[in-house]
């Protein structure tokens, strides 16, 4: 009989069967007690499973956004004044050596201050790209992942219509243009370049203030953020109004340096973005003097 109750016993909820053997305990107690035993040591174990299940409870990790910009690094042409005369694109300097190291120290900078960045927008223009190259290239030696490179026109350069006409007044010359690298060209360059990407906004050069701060505007809305960390690299007065847009009413008038960094939270949940820091450049050995 003990052997037809422990096959069936899995079928019949614990508490019943305990009530009906201890019914049947008063009367046949040599029967009983022992099956009447195993059942209370399964209520315990199950009591106690029930327990440690409700102590080993996750609450899962707040999906916050985080949204770092970092201007380029120092570059070439603003050093070497013979370089645009012989260049092939004289308005796409590449960067200095020293443009280099501090875009080295400006990925230090992320690590050291934990950023789990999973991708980077970069302006086209060559020394941005290579800026986020040097900062991507330290984050996945130092987190071994690969955090893709994605081309975003939205936040290229800002060629303005008045700089444009006092250079012409300048030269004596009619204003050629921009002549950029294709970005099928960038990626044979720079291979982490990621050409999944569709450019969220464009650029025309010559703009007006109006048209920059349309194309920014629209690229802080749309580019994918929700719940993920990204980094966006640009050039002086993008990264300014990036900064505006995100943190619109705290972001301080203050100089956009080369390399700086500036870091916007916004908690899961919330609709507005908190600014950690802006313009951040302590961190350079080798920091650009406001001008």
């Amino acid at each position: 009989m003990s052997e037809i109750f422990d096959a069936k016993i899995s079928e019949i909820p614990v508490k019943t069967l305990i009530t009906f053997w201890e019914n049947i305990a008063r009367s046949q107690k040599e029967l009983a007690t022992p099956l009447l035993s195993k059942l209370r040591r399964k209520r315990s174990c199950s009591s106690s499973n029930q327990r440690a299940e409700k102590k080993l409870r996750v609450i899962p990790p707040r999906l916050d956004t985080i949204v770092y910009t970092v201007r380029h690094g120092e570059r070439l042409d603003h050093v070497d004044v013979e370089w645009s005369k012989t260049a092939k694109r004289p308005f796409d300097a590449p960067l200095s050596e020293r443009g280099r190291r501090q875009a080295r120290e400006a990925g230090e900078k992320l690590v050291r201050d934990g950023a789990n960045i999973s991708s980077i927008y970069t302006s086209p223009f060559y020394r941005t790209v290579e800026t986020a190259f040097i900062i991507q290239s330290v984050l996945e030696k130092d987190r071994r992942k690969h955090v893709p490179i994605f081309l975003e026109t939205g936040i290229a350069e800002s060629i303005r219509i008045e700089s444009v006409v006092s250079w012409e007044e300048k030269e004596k010359k009619q204003f050629p243009g921009i002549d950029l690298l294709s970005h099928a060209d960038l990626k044979s360059k720079f291979s982490q370049i990621s050409m999944s990407h569709v450019p969220v906004a464009q650029t025309i050069f010559p703009e007006s203030e109006e048209q920059l701060f349309q194309r920014v505007c629209k690229v802080v809305e749309k580019l994918p953020t929700a719940g993920k960390e990204i980094l966006l690299v640009s050039h002086q007065l993008p990264v300014e109004y990036i900064v505006y847009e995100l943190c619109a009413g705290i972001a301080k008038d203050k100089y956009v340096s080369y390399c700086c960094i500036s870091k916007a939270r916004r908690q899961e949940g919330q609709r507005h973005f908190t600014l950690e820091y802006q313009h951040d450049d302590g961190f350079l050995s080798e920091p650009e003097r406001g001008r």
